[in-house]
């Protein structure tokens, strides 16, 4: 049981047959190619994130809440002309094309902060964004990623 919690991906009883052995190495080696692609386009999409300006970061955390630019610009004092900007800005930097792409990219970074379960911080600006909803604010100080 001990090794399958450190990582092990098969049980193998002696004596091994040749052929059994190498498809459960081929195996295992596809597994953890696919884990470090996934960890690289974390790596990337962090990178992307840090590239983001404070108030960047800010307008994310009200766009993936699902608040509209008018709202956004209410919260955050300022005109909804700027927030347009500051969202195509947002876009290009992320490297994703529409609002769920932005919002997945989100979910996988676990932006904007409060997901459980975080391993790892990366710290960014300490923020915190009103909500006008009522609800509590949003902080946007860290980025957690797996």
């Amino acid at each position: 049981m001990r090794a399958i919690k450190t990582g092990a991906t098969d049980c193998l009883t002696k004596p091994v047959d040749a052929a059994v052995l190498a498809t459960a190495v081929r195996a295992a080696l596809r597994m953890a190619e696919a884990g470090c692609q996934t960890t690289a386009k974390t790596e990337t999409l962090a990178t992307r994130f840090a590239s983001l300006t404070p108030r960047e970061r800010e307008v994310m955390a009200h766009v993936v809440a699902g608040q509209m630019n008018k709202q956004i610009a209410d919260d955050l004092g300022t005109g909804e002309q700027i927030i347009k900007l500051h969202r195509a800005h947002i876009m290009h930097k992320m490297g994703v094309e529409s609002l769920a792409d932005l919002a997945r990219v989100a979910e996988r970074l676990r932006f904007p902060p409060g997901c459980a379960g975080a391993a790892n911080t990366v710290a960014t600006s300490p923020r915190t964004i009103p909500r006008s909803s009522g609800t509590a604010p949003l902080d946007c100080s860290t980025l957690f990623i797996r």
